[in-house]
């Protein structure tokens, strides 16, 4: 979680829940309030006919909040974004979803044009403003940097056509995943209602096409190299990665090309072969895609990615040989405003949906079974205690198999893991399918590029056979030492590895759900 996303949590924390009341300041205890966003007019200066259509603006910029701006009561604005719906107000008055916007040059206040489908037609003079009484207006403005909008009982978007919950759409470009909903309508209620951009079906980003690589000059090592792509959602889920692409002719650098947009994807990951590596060898071009490598989302800053549409040039080796592309893809396709009532974090942190496949049998071997991602900085703070909850399956475990479950980071998945806490189960002869599950209980105990953690278990784990529980086996985390060091200023890849502790079958093991939460 970033910075001012936690800062403001503290901040509700030390103020308390804002009373219920009609907020007038554009920004009030740390929040950006949706009502003063939408507290804005323009007129068209065009006529148009019903239709696709584009309508020209009389201003770009618009002030949010009410009052004189040199006496702190607002701000200048842009609010014209496809993810923001306006209103036309004039005798056919409608909201309508933008489908494209222009702006002006840097310093221009006019020229601005917005582009929708409209029901009707128009003249010249109608009054546009808000289609989501600022809500879209207040997330958009605040995307920078996460935080929280704050909606009451003044929150009226206009035609009353938007809403939260049912009924709830967005254009394009959705929601931006680090800004949640302080909702505070419900007076008579014992707390605000939160809304958070999640997960809201189970169905997973298809893995995308193999991409086309062109070669450039650069200083990879010369050879001839090969190329995948993964799609990342709104929250930092990675799909799966696409087949590999032709192989180059002996080159320096590449230009990989972006894949095709889809439902869900708000930017790509790519990935690359060593010099003359073969199918399958690709690890991500650079631990933490950056601006060298490609135009980086804005549409999530879990794990920066690539923009869609945007291609990535590679010419500076990637940081490792150790081939390892995601193998659990955790991206989803489909995401709404879900309400929570508690502040929840900017990410997906429950993968309660059995998205994950079983890995081949081990035997005195180790596989990832389920993967996810955090923020950087999430776990950098000295003290703070966070349950990571597990339920796993397996078909048959044989005479004498001991299961272990490990919890492993790195910055960069698959490239030298620390293994942060782990449970081995005493052996445990399982004929038929059984179950296994427990919450791993890390504390951060050193902060920084050299973080470490210390690990517990909350409550015993669990191991037993589906059909006759009481024969299962219970253990939970002995270690008496800090983790190594893994360095906690970075975004992280998570990952739950089911390993046989000897050379005894353990068939079928799956991941069923996975889930994170912060205790203090």
């Amino acid at each position: 979680m970033n910075k001012a996303f936690r800062l403001i949590i503290g901040l509700f924390a030390l103020t308390g829940t804002l009373a219920f009341a009609q907020l007038t300041a554009f920004q009030t205890g740390g929040r950006a309030v949706a009502s003063q966003y939408g507290n804005w007019q323009r007129r068209t200066t065009n006529a148009i006919a019903s239709g696709a259509q584009t309508i020209q603006l009389d201003q770009c910029f618009v002030e949010a909040g009410a009052g004189n701006q040199s006496a702190g009561g607002g701000k200048n604005i842009v609010p014209w974004a496809t993810n923001a719906p306006i209103a036309i107000i004039d005798s056919n008055s409608e909201v309508v979803a933008v489908t494209a916007v222009s702006l002006p040059s840097a310093g221009s206040s006019t020229g601005c044009s917005v582009t929708a489908t409209f029901s009707s037609a128009h003249g010249a003079g109608a009054t546009v403003m808000s289609g989501s009484d600022g809500l879209m207006e207040a997330a958009n403005d605040i995307s920078g940097t996460g935080g929280l909008v704050t909606i009451d009982t003044s929150w009226a978007p206009a035609l009353g056509t938007f809403g939260l919950g049912s009924g709830f759409t967005l254009g394009a470009t959705g929601w931006p995943a680090n800004v949640v909903v302080e909702d505070l309508r419900n007076a008579a209620g014992p707390r605000p209602t939160y809304w958070s951009w999640k997960p809201s079906a189970v169905t997973l980003i298809s893995a995308p096409s193999a991409p086309t690589v062109n070669v450039t000059t650069g200083s990879l090592s010369s050879g001839q190299y090969r190329a995948m792509v993964a799609y990342v959602d709104c929250a930092g889920g990675v799909s799966a990665a696409s087949t590999d692409s032709s192989q180059t002719a002996s080159t320096t650098g590449l230009v990989i090309t972006s894949p095709a947009a889809t439902t869900g994807a708000c930017g790509y990951l790519p990935y690359i072969t060593a010099a003359g590596g073969g199918t399958g060898t690709e690890i991500l071009a650079k631990a933490a895609i950056d601006s060298t490598i490609c135009t980086l989302s804005t549409q999530e800053t879990v794990v920066p990615a690539c923009a869609i549409g945007a291609n990535a040039t590679i010419t500076a080796a990637n940081p490792s040989s150790t081939a390892k592309p995601m193998v659990e893809p955790n991206a989803f396709s489909t995401f709404a405003l879900q309400p929570f009532g508690v502040v929840p974090e900017p990410f997906t942190t429950t993968y309660t949906f059995g998205i994950f496949t079983a890995t081949a049998t081990l035997n005195s071997s180790n596989a990832d079974a389920a993967q996810f991602q955090v923020p950087a900085g999430f776990f950098n703070r000295l003290g703070a205690t966070y349950d990571v909850c597990v339920k796993g399956a397996t078909a048959t475990q044989v005479a004498s198999s001991l299961l272990n479950v490990n919890l492993t980071m790195s910055t960069q998945y698959g490239q030298s893991p620390v293994t942060v806490s782990s449970v081995a189960f005493p052996t445990n002869t399982q004929a038929s399918a059984g179950t296994f599950g427990g919450c791993f209980q890390i504390q951060t105990s050193t902060t920084g590029s050299s973080g470490k953690f210390w690990a517990a278990s909350d409550g015993a784990w669990q191991n037993g056979i589906n059909t006759a529980n009481t024969a299962g086996v219970t253990q939970e985390d002995v270690t008496a030492a800090q983790s190594s060091a893994i360095d906690l200023t970075k975004q992280l890849w998570v990952a739950v590895n089911l390993q046989a502790a000897n050379a005894n079958n353990i068939t079928g093991p799956i991941i069923n759900s996975v889930s994170i939460r912060q205790i203090n």
